[in-house]
């Protein structure tokens, strides 16, 4: 809690527009407004979180998708990187952290009244993806989380090399200025 005041005195004094993130519709915000944000991969991989109990909101990033549609639905499987989110969205863009806690597996399911290309865009890989859900296994190093909800942004909304933080209560660290690459 404390880092993310001082997150938000910070950026408020260099940017003067911060906001805490904001979900897309109702449905979002009650999934947001259940979902745990202090708890991590590493709490069920390490067996302090009993795989199963709680729902989870993540961010991190797209590394591998796989799209079937088959069926009357689109059936997608994602492989993602995690990233440490403080859940703060400075003039629009997102700062995560350039590290995280692993490999994260989830699978979603799709009306199929979407177009083909809207739903392969949006979990092309590179992507960022806000994921709420339940995790419930262990697939080699990745952890397993049966989705509830996705949410994704494109390149252009985040940075993984501006900010370096970790958990609630660790030391930030200022990489870069938004701006410079």
């Amino acid at each position: 809690m404390l880092r993310c005041l001082v997150l938000l005195l910070i950026t408020l004094s260099v940017s003067g527009c911060t906001n805490f993130y904001r979900p897309i519709s109702s449905f979002e915000s009650d999934t947001l407004s259940t979902s745990r944000r202090d708890v991590f991969p590493n709490d069920f991989r390490n067996s302090t979180v009993p795989l199963g109990s709680v729902e989870v909101a993540w961010a991190g990033v797209i590394l591998n998708s796989k799209i079937d549609d088959s069926g009357d639905h689109y059936e997608i499987e994602l492989d993602v990187q995690h990233h440490y989110y403080d859940w703060i969205i400075d003039n629009l863009h997102i700062h995560l952290s350039p590290r995280g806690e692993g490999l994260i597996k989830t699978r979603w399911t799709l009306v199929k009244s979407l177009n083909p290309d809207t739903v392969a865009n949006e979990v092309k890989p590179e992507r960022m993806i806000v994921i709420y859900g339940f995790p419930e296994s262990l697939a080699s190093e990745s952890l397993v989380v049966r989705a509830t909800y996705l949410r994704t942004f494109g390149p252009e909304a985040f940075r993984t090399s501006t900010m370096d933080y970790g958990r609630p209560g660790e030391p930030v660290t200022f990489l870069k200025p938004w701006g410079i690459l």
